[in-house]
């Protein structure tokens, strides 16, 4: 609308000069839609042109109106600067105390201090595992001989060390020393000492026949213990006599387990009603039958009775000059 009232006044202007040219003579614009518009700027006026194109303004001052309503509220300012720091107020109240809070993690460890002085003993714990046995220290300076022990028991002589390795249990003599042989009195018992160990077992008897007996009505061995008690004795075999330089070996009847070691006798009891067998001996001196009683009272060779057909539950001694050879296995 601006636009329009001026050209309008263009118009005006336009009409105002052309006044000038009518009144020569000659109209060269007669009406407004001749001029182009945007064909004169504004620098193409005259002063006075320019002067009547500006605009009167009357300056009307009315009464004030009421206040708008409030506008809505502004965007927050930048933080103004920081003011100086008030004088301190006084202390309040202590407050009450907050929750506990997360332990932190364990500091290094102190050095140690000094150590403190010792308590009471406490009382003695349980004894715990033995341990492993240490190595063998070494031996120890011999000490003083203490006082003799009391004699332990009657030990083997020996003897029968070399009748075990001969395969025997054991013998009254080395056969290996019989010298002389001779027949027996009729019925009548013979035999020597002899020593056992506990557990040895006897299954039988046997003693060398160097001249055979003939009409043989008993022939037979049998063991006494020390105190000529029978524990042990073969079976009547008179007929095994009847040879000649022969051992004649009979069985027990049952095998003898010896229950204490110590002194056994072996004995044999030969009889016959027509010749007695010859029987070899370790030696035979009837002028000297003491021999086989020894000084402590303890018989070496044994001899009992005449005319006996079996052996008695206890041997009553005679004295003998015979040292009989009867071997055990």
């Amino acid at each position: 609308m601006r636009r329009l009232t001026f050209v309008a006044y263009l118009a005006v202007l336009v009409l105002a000069f052309a006044g000038g040219a009518i009144g020569a003579g000659k109209y060269v614009i007669t009406r407004s839609s001749q001029i182009k518009p945007g064909a004169i700027a504004y620098s193409n006026l005259s002063p006075a042109a320019r002067r009547a194109l500006q605009p009167k303004v009357t300056t009307v001052t009315g009464k004030s109106g009421p206040p708008g309503p409030a506008g809505p509220k502004g965007d927050p300012g930048p933080a103004g600067a920081t003011g100086d720091p008030g004088a301190a107020g006084s202390q309040g109240a202590t407050g009450p105390q907050g929750a506990a809070g997360t332990p932190g993690a364990t500091g290094p460890q102190g050095a140690t201090g000094p150590q403190g002085a010792t308590g009471p003993q406490g009382a003695t714990g349980p004894q715990g595992a033995t341990g492993p046995q240490g190595a063998t220290g070494p031996r120890g300076a011999t000490g003083p001989q203490g006082p003799q022990g009391p004699a332990g028991p009657l030990g083997a002589d020996g003897t029968n060390d070399l009748a075990k390795a001969s395969g025997l249990v054991a013998w009254t003599g080395d056969p290996a020393l019989i010298l002389q042989s001779a027949p027996d009195s009729n019925g009548s018992i013979h035999g020597a000492s002899v020593w056992l160990a506990a557990g040895d077992v006897v299954h039988s008897l046997a003693e060398v026949v160097t001249s055979a007996g003939s009409g043989m009505s008993h022939g037979m061995y049998a063991i006494y213990d020390e105190d000529l008690n029978l524990v042990a004795q073969t079976a009547d075999t008179p007929a095994a006599f009847q040879v000649t330089n022969q051992w004649v070996e009979l069985p027990l009847t049952s095998p003898y387990t010896v229950p204490t070691s110590g002194r056994y006798y072996f004995v044999d009891l030969l009889a016959a009603t027509t010749t007695m067998p010859s029987i070899g001996n370790l030696g035979s001196l009837a002028a000297s039958s003491s021999r086989n009683l020894l000084p402590s009272g303890i018989a070496r060779g044994v001899n009992g009775g005449s005319g006996l057909d079996s052996f008695p539950s206890t041997l009553t001694l005679a004295t003998t000059g015979v040292s009989r050879c009867i071997v055990a296995e």
